[in-house]
């Protein structure tokens, strides 16, 4: 199969040298003159030939269209991955999509932590969030001036992520259980983001997970099976206004499949998200969606949708992009595992030239908005830097605001709170009061502050009125059952914290053998060193135990020093009594209490503590001595002081996060155990409590809440560095708390199905369908004062629902106490429907929401406005949305709770209502209305029949779970006949299934009448569908409702039809896959890659389905038959009776493959003609596909980590340079398959622009490593004659052949006067030593200039050939650099050769930072500036070489994970220069 370059790239003709003007930053009209567009300041190659464009080439959508016809096919497929690679030639560096930024800036080293998500969400205030998103914005783009190739401004996050369940591990990182909610918070903390500039984005906002994202079990591999309700109502709904409103510009897909379809590949990806809500569609769009991490590669292995080969990845990949997923996150930097399944892709035909412009569009107008694209920095928002946009007073501030708003008063008994400044004494108690936990998605503290700390500083009487104590037990371990000196000692710590752990203490009196024990629940146990207050972690030399840690999720202020596992989490595994063993979990799991040891102590001196043991280690069980009873010394101090205040919760990287849900097991969404007791046993000791609970999800505190003793509850999140000073602000009335709970709160597991279940109306999930009693509901929070609603008003109170006007709803809200607050007021639609309806409606319905602030006595008009088209919900029938007619109730409330609801008025909606469904064609069967929900798990209640995929198309049909289960289609149009029903349907079990068919009721039980009987006869595999069908009794009346009811399990329905039953008529065969097994459960067919009908290898399959035209009926599954094309047997090829087609091996030909189907008036048949070729010869000798790759996979040999970017891709920009590419065949070979080239011009003419220079077997793209003598390499060079486009061919030896277009420029002559000569666009470089040189052309020194030529060391020459001075003897040089160091360096300008060519000018540059200064070194400022030198011109043409000395005093180094340090590479960097005439 022959692959060419992309189709919109054909036929434009481009001048030889391409006018950078055209793509960055302005268009050329006319020799000397230039119009600006929208970005001010142009940017052109050397010695370029205008091009005239017509005036709409300003417009940026065609601006960008220019710049794709442009690119090469291989510059194309290089923007396609997460870390995508400079294209020198044209000025568009490095970009990096994905930066961590939920909650603040995550992985790059210090930045402002804001509260976790869930906590910013408490807050209910858009307005914050927008703020809060500023400063998220505004700190990347900080981090992006100092490396722009690692610290992109794409941002991953808002999480918008729905929290539909407690016990979900990411549930800190959701905005909450309401769409509204969580709609409105991500749209406005996007919009801070995204800057308020109407053209220039501050960052890229990219929300995330869609979709269906609640579970952390299985995550890459479970199905979140969501009714069209569910997901188009709950799961897609959060992500509309965020898109829609275009205040995000992408959406990252989640890992999980949805209904059986992973997300990269579910199509609402482009009939909903594309179609409906990104503006403008795909390939017309600023947006681009990413996939999460890995991805798409979970296709081929966790998700199982495709085979785990090359050519599955290869289909995988096409797959995603014909979605709509164009940048891709396999193996983090590797771009090539990106590239080469695209390639192969591409080769195949899986993919199209068309199809990758449509990707590239929208990834690149994107950067354009961001300003990645421009010559010069319009972009205002790249004047932020780490001096003035990092960890700021300001943000600081906003930090501070978040963490008081979000904080939410749960209980206040008595008006215990707030406390009394000048109490003589207060108790503190708990694990909580002095630590402040990061969670993953943390950045590292600027700053921190703890409860402690910030309570003692409240008190006039400072630490001396503070009795505090953690609460937790103090232990010692004592080695026994051991041997040799070990047995009997007590495990110490050394003098040091980083000294190793031993066990040779002899008592436990030492307070370096005494820890404290931080219990946080399902076996999760942290050890702190007493005498260092500091945790034990699995990390010393020599698999040795230190304590010597920070919590677990410390980050270092370097980047990416983030702890995915902890190494501090220690599990008590085969415990009897008090000798326990114990286990590190080194993971981000949870150790099992059956696991084995890992912790034990050398035999021999010096006794180390090692974590590498196994249960056979010596001595491995330890005594657990207890030294201080945690729960008894602070029952000491509580029962003796006033007031005792209690902090507990839970730590963030133990009890649940990614990849770890809270368990369902005890303590299941309780406190830990030891909490619960310390809370109880002081509550005992003193009846005015206070507890203060710092969690990341709701917990069931039904036993603290009714103690009687506890007066105060307040809850917060894990919020950040202001943590400590939110809560003591709360608790002496510093600030009067008015946070709202996102989520509602249930009185345990036992209200809740299992997690795996996404039904939240059947499963009577959130306050919108939950109907039992809450602990606390969605909504609720208290404050210091009163509040009165009154005079609410609706307009307008009625409307027809075609229409969608703006409801608004007015409150005058009053401050009727003594304290200024803030208030939320929430307004709740709930519909009263005028007739039955079919559908269940939400009980109430969050419509709007506004946080105000009042004074004591003060009043404020509220006005909250909605759209009518808030109130839709998801018509099956139709598959819309649909706002039914009836009466809605507009209610203001201080929670969801109905005795919350203080004043309401109606809301009128007039129209047709639902009409009744029409079965008469083919309806798909995922489309019901209700369904049996009785299937119990260990872990709550679950679905009995979900919606599924089906092979055959995109539509969603229904999977029978549980044997007994049933489906309802409500009012259903039944005509004035009796009629029959079909259904298209399969039937995996071993004998023939009688569907029974219903009216009424699912049951005689249920009040429901038999009407008809479906006979289904087993279809081999669950993807084989026949249809069957059978006479229907009528039902009574003009419409009904219709079940089917299923005794066995296992079958698939994909569409029912109510009408009379008649035999099919015709059928086809089509190629379901050549890669899967008959069982196999997904196909190529069904996922637009085109499998031709032919078999190219020895002995290979495919596999054949026969899909029946219509809805007849048909009695079983078919009969295959393969046979010559005349209809005679053949030895070429069998056939089994899955339709699995296999190549005897015996030669080459053509076979018939027929398909025979008996109906109950005879049989019919279809056919399929199959090549086959090579199969005299073993497997993978031929080729099936060709494609021409160019650009080398492996990173240059100075780059130790990160983006390995650095190459040229389908392009020679270089005077006589040189470019290798490679044909590559498929199936990829053990051994080169030999090609020829040929090197035409785009006539296909010989070409004098290039020549061939080698061609023989190698590694792929020049790799050092793996792959070798795979591909069949070409190298072509510049002849140096002139600049424009050739055509490399290569033909394989069975005839397949491959053409790519090359670009050549750089060759003639430079005018050194007309045009601005970019610097990284050198023709060669090395150093004066005939060393080689490291001379890159990337965006290290950000991203303000572009691309610039920097990692210049002492000695390095940088060459521009052909400069033409003419007859110039005078000229000033103008350089635009950045000078890190305040060491000098010296650029001098020679003539014709880097060691004796004429010196034609030098200059001297020196910046501002000091080597020796830590601020300059963390945070180095890149200032590029201008300067102005003569120069003596040489007339004529010349080779112009700039030659660098550098001081010693430079460290000649790389750039390190402590980037933006001053290192010696990064200490010169120069973006372009030019000539100027000298008088």
């Amino acid at each position: 199969m022959a692959a060419h370059d992309a189709a919109s790239g054909e036929g434009s003709v481009w001048s030889a040298e391409l006018n950078r003007r055209q793509f960055l930053g302005g268009v050329v009209l006319g020799a000397g003159a230039v119009v600006a567009a929208q970005l001010p300041l142009t940017r052109v190659a050397a010695a370029e030939v205008p091009v005239v464009l017509n005036p709409a080439a300003l417009r940026p959508d065609v601006r960008i269209r220019e710049l794709i016809a442009a690119l090469t096919l291989d510059e194309k497929v290089g923007l396609l991955h997460q870390f995508s690679v400079a294209i020198i030639r044209l000025g568009i560096p490095q970009f990096r999509a994905g930066t961590e930024g939920l909650h603040g800036l995550s992985w790059l080293g210090y930045a402002t932590v804001f509260p976790q998500n869930t906590g910013l969400a408490m807050t209910w205030n858009p307005a914050l969030m927008q703020k809060v998103g500023d400063v998220i914005g505004r700190e990347a783009r900080a981090y992006n001036s100092v490396d722009a190739r690692f610290n992109g401004i794409d941002i991953w996050g808002p999480v918008v992520d729905l929290a539909r369940d407690p016990r979900s591990g990411r549930a800190s990182e959701s905005m909450g259980e309401s769409v509204t909610l969580a709609a409105t918070l991500s749209t406005a903390m996007a919009r801070g983001m995204k800057g308020n500039d109407p053209f220039y984005y501050q960052s890229i906002p990219t929300l995330k997970h869609i979709a269906a994202y609640g579970q952390e079990a299985s995550r890459t591999s479970y199905s979140a099976n969501a009714t069209p309700r569910n997901l188009h109502e709950y799961y897609l709904r959060v992500f509309r206004m965020g898109i829609e409103s275009g205040a995000a510009n992408g959406m990252m897909t989640s890992y999980n499949l949805v209904n059986g379809k992973p997300t990269m590949v579910f199509p609402e990806m482009m009939s909903t998200v594309y179609e409906d809500w990104v503006p403008g569609g795909y390939g017309n769009c600023a947006y681009f969606n990413v996939t999460d991490a890995g991805s798409p590669g979970n296709l081929t292995f966790s998700n199982g949708y495709y085979p785990n080969s090359e050519v599955g990845q290869a289909a995988a990949m096409a797959d995603s992009i014909k979605n709509g997923v164009a940048v891709m996150t396999p193996s983090d930097t590797d771009t090539p595992s990106t590239r080469r399944p695209i390639y192969e892709a591409l080769a195949r035909g899986m993919l199209t030239g068309a199809d990758i412009d449509r990707a590239v569009f929208g990834v690149l107008m994107v950067r354009l908005h961001a300003g990645d694209l421009d010559a010069e920095p319009a972009n205002p928002f790249k004047r932020l830097n780490k001096r003035n946009a990092l960890t700021t007073p300001a943000h600081s501030a906003v930090a501070a605001q978040a963490a008081r708003e979000q904080v939410v008063l749960l209980k206040n008994t008595g008006h215990i709170l707030p406390l009394d400044k000048s109490l003589s004494r207060l108790a503190l108690v708990g694990p909580l009061a002095d630590e402040n936990s990061t969670d993953f998605y943390a950045g590292s503290y600027p700053y921190t502050t703890f409860i402690k700390d910030e309570v003692a500083a409240k008190l006039k009487g400072g630490v001396n009125a503070l009795a505090f104590t953690r609460g937790l037990n103090v232990v010692g371990l004592q080695v026994v059952n051991g041997t040799g000196t070990p047995d009997g000692k007590f495990l110490t710590t050394g003098d040091t914290p980083n000294a190793s752990l031993t066990g040779s203490a002899t008592s436990s009196d030492d307070p370096l053998a005494q820890f404290y024990d931080y219990d946080y629940g399902y076996n999760n146990h942290l050890l702190r060193s007493v005498a260092h207050d500091r945790y034990l972690a699995a990390r010393g030399a020599g698999n040795t135990v230190v304590a010597d840690a920070g919590p677990p999720g410390y980050e270092s202020p370097d980047r990416s020093s983030q702890q995915w596992t902890t190494d501090q989490n220690l599990g008590i595994v085969g415990q009897s009594g008090n000798t326990v063993s114990l286990r590190f979990a080194k993971s981000s799991g949870i150790v099992s209490p059956t696991a084995n040891p890992n912790v034990f102590v050398n035999a021999s001196a010096p006794y180390m503590v090692r974590h590498d043991g196994s249960a056979s280690s010596p001595n491995q069980q330890f005594q657990l001595v207890t030294v201080k009873d945690g729960i008894a010394d602070a029952v000491a101090r509580a029962s003796s002081a006033p007031v005792a205040v209690v902090a507990v919760g839970d730590q963030p990287h133990l009890t649940s996060r990614e990849t770890q849900d809270r368990l369902t097991s005890p303590p299941d969404i309780k406190l830990p155990p030891h909490q619960q007791q310390l809370v109880d046993a002081v509550a005992a000791a003193n009846a005015n409590t206070v507890v203060v609970v710092v969690g990341s999800y709701p917990f069931d505190l039904r036993t603290i809440a009714a103690n009687p003793n506890v007066k105060g509850i307040v809850y917060t999140s894990h919020a950040g560095q202001e943590l400590g000073s939110a809560v003591a602000d709360v608790l002496f009335g510093d600030y009067a708390p008015a946070g709202r709970l996102n989520q509602t709160w249930y009185p345990g597991l036992d209200a809740l199905p299992t997690i795996s279940d996404y039904d939240i109306i059947k499963g009577r999930r959130t306050y919108e369908y939950y109907d039992g009693d809450v602990l606390y509901p969605f909504g609720y929070g208290l404050t210091y004062t009163s509040f009165r609603y009154r005079n609410l008003t609706v307009s307008p109170a009625s409307s027809r629902n075609t229409r969608d006007p703006d409801v608004s709803v007015g409150l005058t809200v009053t401050n009727t106490g003594a304290v200024a607050s803030d208030d939320v007021v929430q307004v709740y639609a709930r519909y009263r429907p005028s007739a039955e309806s079919r559908v269940e409606h939400p009980k109430k319905q969050l419509i709007g929401f506004q946080r105000i602030h009042l004074a004591p006595g003060r009043s404020q008009r509220v006005t909250i406005v909605a759209k009518l088209s808030c109130l839709a919900i998801r018509d099956v029938s139709r598959s819309r949305f649909f706002v039914e007619p009836g009466s809605y109730t507009i209610s203001a409330g201080r929670s969801s709770a109905d005795a919350d609801q203080l004043v309401s008025r109606t809301l009128t909606v007039t129209g047709d209502p639902i009409p009744a469904r029409d079965l008469s064609r083919a309806t798909p069967a995922g489309d019901f209305d209700d369904y049996s929900f009785t299937s119990r798990t260990p872990t709550g209640l679950q679905a009995d029949v979900v919606p599924t995929s089906v092979s055959e198309d995109d539509t969603y049909g229904i999977l029978v779970r549980t044997a007994g289960a049933w489906v309802k289609y409500a009012d259903v149009s039944v005509g004035r006949r009796s009629a029959g029903i079909t259904v298209r349907v399969s039937n995996p079990n071993p004998s023939a299934t009688k569907v029974a068919v219903w009216s009424g009721g699912p049951s005689a039980e249920q009040d429901g009448t038999q009407i008809g009987t479906i006979t289904v006869e087993p279809t081999g595999s669950a993807q084989t569908f026949v249809n069957a069908g059978a006479d229907l009794a009528r039902p009574g009346g003009r419409t009904a409702d219709l079940y089917l009811a299923f005794p066995d399990s296992g079958m698939i329905v994909k569409w029912l039809r109510l009408g009379a039953v008649t035999p099919a008529t015709s059928a086809e065969v089509s190629i379901t896959s050549n890669l899967f097994s008959s069982s196999a459960q997904t196909s190529l067919g069904r996922a637009r890659v085109r499998i031709p009908a032919t078999i190219e290898q020895q002995s290979a399959s495919l596999l054949l389905e026969a899909p029946l035209r219509g809805t007849g009926v048909v009695t079983g599954p078919p009969t295959w038959a393969v046979t010559a094309p005349g209809g005679g047997p053949t030895t070429l090829a069998t056939i089994n009776s899955s339709g699995r087609l296999t190549a005897t091996g015996t030669g080459d030909g053509t076979v018939r493959a027929t398909a025979t189907y008996a109906t109950p008036h005879g049989t019919i048949a279809a056919e399929l003609t199959v090549t086959l070729k090579n199969q005299t010869v073993p497997a993978g000798t031929e080729a099936e596909a060709i494609i021409i790759r160019s650009g080398h996979d492996s990173r240059p040999r100075d780059i130790s980590w990160g983006p390995n970017q650095f190459s040229r891709f389908g392009a020679i920009d270089q005077h006589r340079g040189s470019l290798m590419l490679s044909a590559v065949t498929y199936p990829f070979p053990s051994a080169a398959r030999p090609v020829t080239f040929e090197l035409t011009d785009v006539q296909g003419r010989p070409t004098a622009l290039a020549e061939i220079t080698a061609s023989a077997a190698g590694f792929i793209e020049g790799q050092t490593s793996g792959n070798n003598n795979r591909s069949w390499n070409c190298t072509i060079r510049a002849t140096g004659v002139g600049n424009g486009d050739v055509h490399l061919k290569a033909t394989t030896g069975n005839g397949l052949s491959c053409t790519t277009r090359i670009v050549i420029q750089g060759q003639t002559d430079k005018n050194a006067f007309t045009a601005r000569h970019e610097a990284e666009l050198f023709d060669a470089s090395g150093n004066v030593t005939g060393a080689p040189s490291n001379l890159r052309a990337d965006n290290v020194h950000g991203d303000d200039a572009g691309l610039q030529l920097n990692r210049i060391r002492n000695g390095d020459w940088a060459v521009y050939r052909k400069i033409d001075f003419r007859g110039v003897t005078r000229a000033d040089l103008t350089l635009r650099y950045v000078k890190v160091s305040t060491e000098p360096a010296t650029i001098t300008v020679k003539a014709d050769d880097p060691v004796n060519g004429t010196v034609l000018g030098s200059v001297t540059v020196t910046g501002d930072h000091d080597l020796n200064s830590v601020a300059d070194y963390r945070n180095p400022l890149y200032r590029w500036r201008r300067t102005t030198v003569p120069i003596t011109a040489l007339p004529g043409v010349h080779d112009l070489y700039f030659v660098f000395e550098i001081s010693p005093a430079i460290p000649d180094t790389d750039i390190s994970n402590a980037y933006g340090a001053v290192a010696g590479w990064l200490d010169l960097g120069i973006n372009w220069f030019r000539f100027g005439h000298r008088r």
